[in-house]
């Protein structure tokens, strides 16, 4: 096993569409947009006996004598079902290539499923695991027609989706910076008044910039009347795409327009060619996992000092 790093950026975006279950923080723009912010990137590929089966994408900033070295969710798998041994062999490589003797303090996010042999895996290596909850979402699969994304709808949700379907909304999708803004807007006063922490309105503003550029950003929205009722941000990513953050009105939610919104911007990722859709963390959220999904939880995070 061995890692190669500085592939190129075609490289890249070429074996990104291999990935079965990708992250938009292991996306090549994600990296761009994270520059504005002092990180810098690294990107390498692992191969095994000269398959390649891994990508990973590695943040860094210096602070004092240090490095802070930052993964998040990664590597992506570039084969379905690596084993115990060329996981432990890529958690070794990472672990001895950014430690405190090599002036690097490492936090990793792992792209591992919640497992007891994943969490050995990593135990066995000295990865220490932080106090924080382990992410949680699900995956919508897009391969599925219409009809049979819909039928696999939890039924409260779809009779939800049914009333907002009777309301006389309209779904609009955007790409303008204008629409983009005014999500921005509410999206900000939303958090504020909820006390939530999240995305920083400037990092989506980079995130909305670089993903544009690749035709990959859309801004989502669901009004009545011309008037607009809530919105969401896209992101797409190689095969998958997420909803980025999604901000309702209350007279949305008295129509049921989360619903309509989200549904239709399923089938937009869908009529885009994307195969999956990331409903973001859905902890704690009985709203999205009354759809269709592929439930999963990551191992959380770790930290290495040696």
């Amino acid at each position: 096993m061995k890692m190669e790093l500085n592939i190129s950026a075609e490289e890249w975006h070429r074996y990104f569409l291999l990935v079965e279950k990708s992250y938009i923080t292991q996306a090549w723009a994600y990296g761009d947009a994270r520059k504005i912010f002092g990180w810098k990137t690294i990107r390498g590929i692992f191969v095994d006996n000269g398959v390649p089966i891994a990508l990973l994408q590695i943040m860094y900033k210096k602070f004092l004598f240090m490095k802070i070295v930052r993964i998040s969710y990664g590597p992506l798998w570039l084969i379905k079902c690596p084993t115990d041994t060329q996981i432990r062999e890529i958690f070794y490589i990472i672990k001895k290539r950014w430690n405190v003797i090599k002036g690097c303090l490492l936090f990793i996010a792992p792209n591992l499923e919640n497992t007891p042999e994943n969490n050995e895996i990593l135990y066995n290596l000295s990865y220490f695991k932080r106090k924080c909850i382990n992410a949680e979402s699900g995956l919508i699969d897009l391969r599925l027609s219409a009809d049979e994304l819909r039928a696999g709808i939890r039924s409260n949700w779809r009779n939800h989706l049914k009333l907002s379907e009777k309301n006389a909304l309209s779904f609009h999708i955007s790409q303008t910076d204008d629409d983009f803004q005014w999500l921005m807007s509410f999206f900000k006063n939303y958090q504020k008044e909820k006390k939530f922490r999240g995305y920083h309105v400037a990092q989506l503003k980079e995130i909305f910039s670089c993903f544009s550029r690749l035709n990959n950003a859309w801004v989502t929205i669901v009004s009545k009347n011309q008037g607009r009722l809530g919105g969401s941000l896209i992101i797409g990513y190689g095969t998958c795409c997420v909803a980025l953050i999604i901000w309702m009105s209350e007279n949305g939610r008295c129509l049921n327009a989360g619903n309509f919104l989200l549904w239709n911007s399923i089938l937009h990722a869908k009529n885009q060619g994307y195969l999956k859709f990331d409903l973001g963390s859905t902890r704690q959220n009985s709203f999205k996992k009354g759809l269709p999904q592929m439930s999963y939880e990551l191992v959380g995070e770790y930290f290495i000092l040696i």
